[in-house]
C-alpha cells in the first residue's frame, strides 16, 4: 500500500494505491470524512488507485485514512499525519 499527501495552496492531494484493489477506504481530514466502499457510487475491484483533492482551510490539519483491502479484507492499515497549512 503506498500513501502520498502533498500541500498545495489550501488544497490536500491523498492518493492510494494497492494492488489488489480496496474493499473500504476511509478519509478524515479535520473531522470531514470520505468512505469509498461497496455503497459508493463509482466503487468497482478493479479500482487500484484512489486520488482526492480536499480544500482546508489555513491551520493544523489531521489527515486519517484507513484501509482495507481485498487481498486482506479483515485487517485495517492506518495512516495519520498533521501539518500546518499557512496562509
Amino acid at each position: 500500500m503506498n500513501n502520498q499527501i502533498s500541500e498545495q495552496n489550501k488544497t490536500i492531494s491523498i492518493n492510494i494505491n494497492h494492488d489488489m484493489g480496496f474493499k473500504k477506504v476511509t478519509i478524515n481530514v479535520n473531522g470531514e470524512e470520505l468512505v469509498y466502499d461497496e455503497n459508493s457510487e463509482q466503487y468497482s475491484t478493479d479500482i487500484k488507485n484512489l486520488a482526492t483533492s480536499i480544500d482546508v482551510n489555513p491551520g493544523i490539519v489531521t489527515v486519517k485514512i484507513s484501509v482495507y483491502t481485498l487481498e486482506e479484507e479483515n485487517k485495517e492499515y492506518t495512516y495519520e499525519a498533521s501539518t500546518e497549512i499557512l496562509e
